[in-house]
């Protein structure tokens, strides 16, 4: 069967979408008739011969009729009952393609390969997926996920080295073809997801007739345009086609996808991976979950830093109050660089009944805010003596920033090891006079 070239322009949304990889070329019977593989009408023709010869109740003349018809599938039950298991071998001696190169359509549709969503074919032979070069897998078993997948071979009516995968036999079909099986709603799904466009059918292919029967009802404009090549189209049959959602393309097959890869010849082409598609939602949520982590952490690290506790005194006029810084007793320094002990006794944290620190001394080192006694009575003796009067050493924390602060308002501090708030990632504390 020769391929026509007559040809024009693509429709745009054809060519739209092959551009955004949504396309899904289906393939018929005359890629395998041009190289002597015959399609399901010839195939059934030649095994009604076969049978006819080794099982006289046969009824050739029926047979015939019926498959000018177009029931091939009828004609294949019946002969698969008259051949037993003799059905199969004849079946796949008849459609071998060993010795058989791919034909051009075939060639130039596998160019098309980067910018294709999927390849389907409605033959059972393995011209397509030598015209890939197996760079796609095969499929020949329906599955969910068919209209979600891309970048592989479907074998709509099962595949010539698996025969439980075939579609041939009236029973086969109604199994597998009629509404609600496995095979016709994957095949429905796609359909109805993606944009198709059917090369290598005649209009009265029984191949075309079974795909028809498993699409959808026409929509009305509404869902993804479909479309089929054909050179030699009637008005009849065109209208036929497009009361069915096809849009028929005057150009044979093999001219279409030239035209195809003509109109993107100046692109990039660049085939994507054939790997299971990610799924955007989880990598969605995964990272929502780590930033609502990482700012929750922010805040917890923010938190126990604000919630260091740094004592102020409790009478702001305390810092401001001029001080004689020479009534208070403060570590001399020696010329080593060390501390003189009999001065440095008298700091609060050591003050006690024992010391030899004079009472005025140790009156004036008092931090209370009230005017002390004056020096040399025994109120101021008793002030310094009793514990209720004694001045309750500031329990801060030191920096040398602080420190240097402190140390200008005449407020001296000592480090102090036993408090309670040493604990781990706390500052030094210190005890203030």
């Amino acid at each position: 069967m020769e391929i026509s070239e007559t040809s024009t322009s693509p429709p745009p949304e054809l060519t739209r979408a092959f551009s955004q990889r949504d396309l899904i070329v289906c393939v018929g019977p005359e890629p395998g008739a041009s190289v002597g593989i015959p399609g399901l009408r010839a195939l059934a023709g030649a095994i009604i011969e076969r049978a006819a010869r080794d099982d006289p109740s046969l009824d050739p003349a029926g047979l015939w009729a019926r498959l000018e018809t177009g029931r091939v599938s009828e004609v294949f039950q019946v002969v698969e009952r008259s051949l037993g298991g003799q059905f199969q071998r004849e079946v796949a001696d008849r459609l071998d393609d060993a010795g058989h190169d791919p034909p051009p359509l075939l060639r130039a549709l596998a160019r098309l390969r980067p910018r294709l969503r999927a390849a389907y074919t409605v033959s059972l032979h393995r011209l397509l997926e030598r015209a890939f070069a197996g760079r796609w897998p095969m499929l020949a078993e329906p599955r969910p996920d068919l209209p979600q997948r891309r970048n592989l071979v479907f074998k709509i009516l099962g595949t010539l080295e698996t025969p439980s995968t075939w579609v041939l036999t009236q029973a086969c079909v109604q199994r597998e073809l009629a509404p609600g099986a496995a095979r016709q709603e994957a095949f429905t799904a796609a359909y109805r997801a993606h944009q198709m466009l059917l090369v290598g059918f005649a209009v009265d292919d029984p191949e075309l007739q079974l795909l028809l029967d498993m699409t959808p009802a026409t929509t009305q404009g509404h869902g993804p345009g479909h479309f089929i090549a054909l050179a030699d189209c009637s008005p009849t049959d065109r209208q036929l086609l497009e009361g069915s959602g096809l849009q028929v393309v005057d150009a044979g097959g093999l001219a279409v996808l030239q035209q195809l890869g003509e109109s993107l010849a100046s692109d990039t082409m660049v085939e994507p991976l054939a790997v299971p598609e990610p799924a955007p939602a989880r990598r969605a949520w995964t990272w929502a979950v780590a930033g609502v982590l990482a700012l929750g952490a922010g805040i917890a690290a923010a938190s126990r830093w604000s919630a260091a506790p740094v004592e102020e005194p409790t009478n702001a006029a305390a810092w401001a109050a001029p001080r004689d810084a020479s009534a208070i007793p403060r570590a001399n320094a020696d010329p080593t660089g060390g501390h003189d002990a009999a001065t440095s006794s008298a700091a609060p944290a050591t003050t006690s009944a024992s010391a030899t620190t004079s009472a005025p001394d140790l009156a004036t080192a008092s931090t209370s805010l009230d005017e002390p006694p004056e020096a040399g009575t025994n109120e101021a003796l008793e002030a310094v003596d009793s514990p209720r009067a004694r001045p309750k050493p500031t329990r801060c924390y030191h920096s040398r920033r602080r420190g240097a602060w402190l140390d200008a308002k005449g407020t001296h501090c000592k480090r102090d090891n036993e408090t309670e708030l040493r604990k781990r990632g706390c500052s030094v504390v210190y005890i203030c006079d």
